[in-house]
């Protein structure tokens, strides 16, 4: 197994029902795809609710270069579920190192319900991803 394996059972695991709809998500849309590099192809589907899957996929894979795909899409996807998906993938993926996106969104982001999320994240502590 590889990290990604863990990161998905911990993640269906834990406490947090988000968190457990996420990771069943992202196991469903990219299974035992390790090659991020599908994931960033397929992003450029129009259809959101698969973008939401693959999102959270990259943030339990924590391949190369996942980071900016993530980043890029809580900063510009036309749909408010992948950019609040994005917001959570980025936490998994980098932990409190997301604390100024997640702040950019809780303030500028056009949509109530990605602020709303982003201030919700924003005050728990460093293992919020988990517990959401």
């Amino acid at each position: 197994y590889d990290d990604a394996h863990v990161f998905a059972y911990i993640a269906r695991h834990c406490e947090g029902p988000t968190c457990r709809l996420l990771s069943q998500w992202a196991i469903s849309e990219v299974g035992e795809l390790r090659d991020a590099r599908f994931v960033y192809a397929a992003l450029q589907t129009e259809a959101p609710q698969n973008r939401m899957r693959l999102v959270a996929g990259l943030g339990l894979m924590h391949a190369a270069g996942s980071e900016s795909a993530v980043l890029e899409c809580a900063q510009n996807d036309s749909h408010a579920g992948v950019r609040e998906t994005a917001l959570w993938a980025l936490g998994m993926l980098i932990g409190n190192a997301a604390t100024d996106e997640i702040r950019r969104a809780e303030l500028e982001d056009e949509d109530p319900r990605v602020r709303q999320a982003a201030s919700r994240f924003r005050r728990l502590d460093h293992c919020w991803w988990w517990r959401i």
